[in-house]
């Protein structure tokens, strides 16, 4: 994307592995982490801020997938909080990128939504689907995880 963001293939998902498995304050340990590494990795920098809201913050909110028993619906909440992190950067340092008439007021909102969506969401899809697939109580086992198992209400 012209100005950050992309999608991989469920980035993500070990941050929420991590989070459902030892509970949401390692995954949000971990999503912290992910997001320092990320910005390592190939940073956009234009403002401490802006460094904040765009990396280790949204990462670290996926890590709160962690609080819900439901791992489809804690990752829901977990991507929505993440957009929330792009989607107040991009209205806080990136209105110069709007089109013309979008950058300020309900249009600048509403573009920012838009291009951080446009990855989020697809992130998110790819997220749900890999979620579906696995074997995720033979998975949490492998982990060594009681806490999968306290969550679904059974017993340990």
């Amino acid at each position: 994307m012209p100005q950050g963001g992309s999608v991989t293939l469920a980035s993500t998902l070990p941050i929420v592995i991590m989070a459902f498995a030892y509970g949401p304050e390692v995954g949000m340990l971990t999503g912290f982490l992910f997001g320092v590494v990320n910005l390592f990795l190939g940073p956009y920098i234009i403002h401490p801020l802006q460094t904040l809201l765009d990396y280790p913050l949204p990462f670290m909110l996926v890590g709160a997938s962690g609080y819900f028993r439901n791992r489809y619906l804690g990752s829901i909440i977990g991507q929505a909080l993440r957009l929330f992190m792009h989607v107040l950067s991009g209205v806080i340092f990136f209105s110069s990128y709007a089109p013309v008439g979008q950058q300020e007021g309900i249009g600048l909102w509403l573009y920012s939504i838009g291009y951080n969506g446009s990855f989020v969401a697809v992130e998110l899809v790819i997220l749900l689907v890999i979620l579906v697939v696995i074997p995720w109580d033979r998975f949490m086992k492998t982990l060594g995880s009681t806490r999968a198992k306290t969550l679904q209400g059974k017993p340990n």
